[in-house]
């Protein structure tokens, strides 16, 4: 922050040179510092280069205006009768998933996941994706090729199967009140897609286009990316009733930041999205562009020309 600060300190000095130098600020009464232009810009440029030598990380790089949506605490659970309920099915899901915010964190829905809740939805969505992937693999035409979209629901698969292999010693210290619609809405999937399958219905309708396979990519992400999010809030709260206690401990432990478990928690909240589309130009960049222009743009010599005062004639 302090490095686009000074950045921006020097791009002002620059605009204001431009400014004085045909006439435009001759009428500003600025108080006349004893450092000119020049030296100005050593010191801006300077402060810049060191700020960016002394920047610990790059989180307010990363930081994106957070757009409030409305969360509906009374959404019905969405049936799932054909495969192309699937993904509002588990777009449903993901809004039940979402950590709540503070405007909803003291409503009667208790924000709180359970050992229970977490392992069937890890296990679920673990047995979805692999059925998910398989449903690609049955229509991978060039078009559907181009998207990735079965790369990035093996990839998913398999963050899901580590994730999966370090539930079964999650435990509750104490009774745990949660949504039971992530329950519903996850076994409405679950069987509804055995259902489809068992009775070779799957595909009845055709198979699904490179545009809704997209979309059943998407959803899927965004049920896995609220879990892991929510999960990892979870064990990192500071009176989490969630614990690890495998046979081996002498007493359950709480999990911390270099645990399997929270690792793969992170790589499955950070993983991209199926067809992301062009995001606009990153800080990186912007900052890489306009040091560039500062360090193309000379500090004049010549002095500010004054344009006098013009009288204009009475009527």
């Amino acid at each position: 922050m302090t490095r686009d600060l000074a950045t921006t300190l020097e791009a002002v000095l620059v605009l204001d040179q431009s400014l004085s130098q045909v006439g435009l600020l001759t009428g500003h009464d600025a108080v006349q510092g004893e450092l000119d232009t020049e030296d100005k810009r050593l010191l801006t440029s300077q402060c810049a280069r060191v700020a960016g030598w002394r920047a610990s990380n790059d989180i307010p790089d990363r930081s994106r205006a957070f757009v409030p949506s409305e969360i509906p605490l009374a959404a019905p659970v969405h049936l799932v009768t054909t495969v192309h309920d699937l993904a509002p099915a588990q777009r449903n899901l993901s809004r039940f998933l979402r950590p709540l915010r503070l405007k909803v964190a003291h409503s009667d829905i208790a924000d709180a996941l359970d050992a229970p809740t977490i392992q069937r939805v890890v296990a679920s969505q673990t047995m979805l994706h692999r059925a998910f992937g398989d449903l690609v693999a049955a229509d991978y035409t060039p078009e559907v090729r181009r998207t990735g979209i079965l790369e990035h629901l093996a990839s998913q698969h398999e963050i899901l199967a580590e994730v999966h292999a370090q539930l079964p010693h999650l435990i509750d210290l104490g009774m745990a009140r949660t949504d039971p619609r992530v329950a519903w809405q996850q076994s409405e999937i679950t069987t509804s897609l055995r259902r489809l399958q068992r009775n070779g219905r799957l595909l009845a309708d055709g198979p699904l286009d490179a545009t809704q396979l997209t979309d059943l990519a998407r959803a899927s992400h965004d049920v896995t990316t609220n879990l892991a999010v929510s999960v990892r809030r979870e064990l990192r709260r500071a009176n989490s009733n969630l614990r690890l206690y495998a046979p081996y401990d002498e007493e359950p432990r709480r999990v911390w930041g270099g645990h399997p478990l929270h690792v793969s928690l992170t790589d499955l909240a950070n993983a991209p999205k199926p067809c992301e589309e062009p995001r606009a130009p990153s800080v990186e960049t912007q900052r890489a562009l306009l040091r560039a222009a500062l360090d193309a743009t000379p500090t004049a010599a010549v002095k500010p020309r004054v344009v006098p005062a013009v009288d204009w004639p009475t009527r």
